[in-house]
């Protein structure tokens, strides 16, 4: 797997990705696109999210519905899958 170059992914939307592969790198090249997230909270309750890709940081995503523009922002720590769609570049 080829590392991308920092910078590369996101741009477009005012986001610097590292050039590590952790998991907010690999979120990241995702930038702009539509993503599911899946969240586990405590034993049993589970909460699904979904939009466009429109922020990302070390331990956090912003998804953007793309109907109404509201944003939610999302910790990583809760979060257990994510689904990713479309390509990236450099994946």
């Amino acid at each position: 797997m080829n590392r991308p170059a920092a910078g590369n992914h996101g741009a477009g939307l005012g986001m610097t990705c590292g050039t590590g592969m952790g998991l907010a790198d690999i979120i990241c090249m995702y930038a702009g696109k539509n993503i599911d997230a899946e969240f586990l909270f405590g034993a049993d309750t589970y909460v699904k999210k979904s939009g466009i890709l429109s922020g990302a940081g070390q331990n956090f995503i912003i998804l953007t519905n793309p109907e109404t523009g509201l944003k939610t922002i999302c910790g990583l720590s809760d979060m257990k899958f994510i689904s990713l769609s479309g390509n990236s570049e450099g994946m």
